[in-house]
């Protein structure tokens, strides 16, 4: 499960968000990067039926006034053979942001 807007700081203790048998992993807004007092941070629960806690691994995470990301590698139980990992990405871009404009003019494309 991937959340937007979580609301979380530096100094909010991961259990206060806790559920029982997902492992949580967290990109809270940073107030220096951004310049905004609140709101924002992404946050994602990985099943621990579905992924080992110990094959999850948070690969990066950014902050700015225009854009959020947080990006997990993950190993599940169950994978064909022939891919290593799942790459996990989650998104925000705050509303009126440059960001959001610009991506209405433009199409990315990733390949992994």
């Amino acid at each position: 499960m991937s959340f937007s807007e979580s609301w979380q700081k530096d100094t909010d203790r991961d259990d206060h968000v806790a559920i029982d048998e997902f492992k949580l992993l967290r990109c809270d807004r940073i107030l220096q990067n951004t310049e905004k007092t609140c709101g924002g941070g992404l946050c994602v629960y990985i099943n621990e039926k579905w992924c080992h806690p110990n094959n999850e691994v948070l690969k990066d995470h950014s902050c700015s006034p225009n854009l959020e990301v947080l990006t997990v590698s993950m190993r599940p139980y169950y994978l064909p053979g022939e891919f290593s990992h799942v790459v996990f990405c989650a998104v925000y871009i705050p509303d009126g942001s440059v960001a959001k404009v610009g991506s209405q003019n433009c199409v990315l494309l990733y390949i992994i």
